[in-house]
């Protein structure tokens, strides 16, 4: 349990870090400036960045779960990128795929490249939150 507390305090630092980029991107601020602010290196500054922009991203292709089917894309699914990509690699290919999602799929799941624990406990809140579907 502590770990999963630590995960969630880093996420929510690194969200910060990314959020503070893309918004001093906004205001004009250079790589070299922002660099500086935050005593990283320029690379790093223009890394954080892309990757807020790629969240964005699939953030306004993903649907809430109130509307997701049987037949709804992985690739659309409000999962992370490193969760909907092991899926797919996976040969998952539509949320029915996933169905029914008991302790024999959990453990398929798991044994998926890229696919640990807290990847596990997203698509677990993912079932949780579409209830309905699995009826």
């Amino acid at each position: 349990m502590q770990s999963r507390n630590h995960n969630q305090a880093q996420i929510a630092a690194g969200s910060e870090r990314r959020d503070r980029i893309s918004r001093l991107r906004s205001e004009g601020w250079t790589f070299k400036r922002i660099a500086a602010e935050l005593h990283i290196s320029q690379s790093r500054a223009a890394q954080i960045h892309k990757r807020a922009v790629e969240l964005d991203e699939q953030a306004s292709r993903t649907i809430p779960a109130h509307r997701i089917t049987r037949q709804t894309p992985i690739e659309i699914l409000p999962l992370s990128i490193r969760t909907s990509s092991a899926l797919l690699n996976g040969g998952y290919r539509i949320f029915g795929d996933l169905l029914p999602f008991d302790r024999a799929r959990q453990r398929q799941v798991l044994g998926l490249l890229n696919f640990g624990r807290a990847c596990l406990d997203e698509l677990a809140d993912l079932m949780t939150a579409t209830e309905p579907v699995h009826e």
